[in-house]
């Protein structure tokens, strides 16, 4: 009959566990959802751990970029204030040692190229101090200014490619376009990094928007800028892109070198997407064109395990959406729907760090039982969080998905996720 467990056999526990569990659903019709919902977030906290650069759309995140200051040398006008901007305080910046130690973490689950950006990486006074101790080959971004006397180390500290701006060739536009001089600094940083022994040496020009902002009365596709240079040039030929690329690259007959359109807005590659990029005070993009950040600074400074901070990355990667926006917004207008009783059953998990775990499992918090709300709150030991499930219910012309998110005022919320709904146009769901 098997081992004994109290007494009854695994049988007889089975017998009795799917009793209960039937017992359960008669009195409580929404217990099927529950457990459907329970065991789609071991599902997916299962997919979590095995591969956290993976999101849902099955695209593998190998290329990490990390801004290692907000300071910068220029003022572009593009980018920054005449005045600059103010400056985040020094202890909220991610330090050298925890610079390295998330490197590592990424390179270790599959991350396979990094690049250095800012502000301008050159001025952090620490620079070579980070890539002597690197753990992969890298790329690093830069306006040129500061970068001549720093080349030779960069060069034996396993840098292989350089991305400089450079937006004219005119100095009286350049000055008017970052407010300094230094033109003639720029383009001598950019002979001497071509006569070493670099892999690439890249220019970058940007759309200059003021203040970087979407501006679609100056957005020149790339079609139309490529259009222009034949003009000028024939025998411009496209070249193999990689899949992961997001320039598309040419090339012209007679000449050694190549160039590209990075075709964010007229062309988006958002669907072989494989970048995040961690900012100099420890937040976390998946997407650079989105304002979603979560915070891994704070996670290492509470002493979180390696296996919290992938937890909260792989959270952060799949929630990262197909695409994205392409700065035309848009309202929907639903006043014309007819009115149906709708229902949504959301889920998500509150990060507490073992200290504040701690209280809420013993009950010892200050202000009483913080699990005793009107909402389904079960603890997970393994994450020191607390999972959530919530009901909302209403009547209306649109659904009800979005209130359905809890939302609460805890450390860190992650992993929201619909589980289930009814009614609307596009009918019931339950996740699998």
């Amino acid at each position: 009959m098997g081992n004994p467990v109290n007494g009854l056999g695994q049988s007889a526990l089975r017998y009795n566990t799917a009793a209960v569990a039937a017992l359960e659903a008669a009195h409580d019709p929404l217990s099927g959802i529950r457990q459907r919902v329970r065991e789609r977030i071991q599902r997916a906290d299962a997919e979590l751990r095995a591969s956290p650069l993976t999101d849902t759309f099955n695209r593998k995140h190998t290329y990490l970029r990390i801004s290692l200051t907000e300071r910068c040398n220029l003022r572009c006008t593009y980018c920054m204030p005449a005045d600059g901007i103010k400056l985040s305080p020094k202890d909220h910046m991610l330090t050298t040692p925890e610079i390295l130690r998330l490197a590592r973490l990424f390179v270790e689950q599959g991350v396979t190229k990094i690049r250095l950006t800012g502000g301008e990486p050159t001025v952090r006074k620490d620079l070579l101090d980070i890539i002597g101790d690197w753990p992969h080959r890298y790329r690093h971004d830069t306006n040129g200014i500061a970068l001549r006397r720093k080349l030779p180390d960069l060069l034996e500290n396993g840098l292989d490619q350089l991305n400089i701006s450079l937006d004219t060739l005119k100095a009286d536009r350049f000055e008017e376009l970052t407010r300094r001089k230094g033109l003639d600094v720029v383009m001598e940083s950019i002979k001497a990094a071509a006569e070493m022994n670099f892999k690439a040496v890249k220019i970058n020009a940007y759309m200059p928007f003021d203040g970087n902002k979407w501006n679609k009365d100056k957005f020149v596709s790339y079609a139309d800028m490529l259009a222009s240079i034949g003009k000028d040039f024939s025998g411009i030929s496209k070249m193999t892109d990689d899949a992961n690329d997001t320039s598309k690259a040419y090339q012209v007959d007679g000449f050694r070198g190549k160039f590209g359109f990075i075709t964010s807005m007229s062309d988006h590659f958002c669907g072989t997407c494989n970048r995040v990029r961690l900012l100099a005070d420890g937040n976390l993009k998946v997407c650079l064109f989105g304002n979603s950040e979560i915070n891994l600074r704070d996670m290492l400074r509470r002493n979180a395990s390696e296996d919290e901070i992938l937890q909260l990355i792989g959270m952060a990667v799949r929630r990262k959406r197909k695409q994205h926006a392409d700065g035309r917004a848009a309202m929907v207008d639903v006043s014309d729907k007819t009115e149906t009783k709708r229902t949504a059953v959301a889920t998500g998990r509150v990060i507490l760090g073992p200290e504040a775990f701690a209280l809420v499992r013993d009950n010892k918090n200050s202000k009483g039982d913080v699990l005793t709300v009107k909402v389904h709150l079960e603890l997970n030991d393994a994450l020191h969080a607390v999972d959530i499930r919530a009901l909302v219910m209403c009547t209306g012309r649109t659904g009800v998905e979005m209130e359905a998110m809890a939302v609460n005022k805890g450390i860190v919320i992650s992993d929201i996720r619909l589980a289930s709904k009814t009614g609307g146009k596009s009918g019931d769901f339950v996740a699998e």
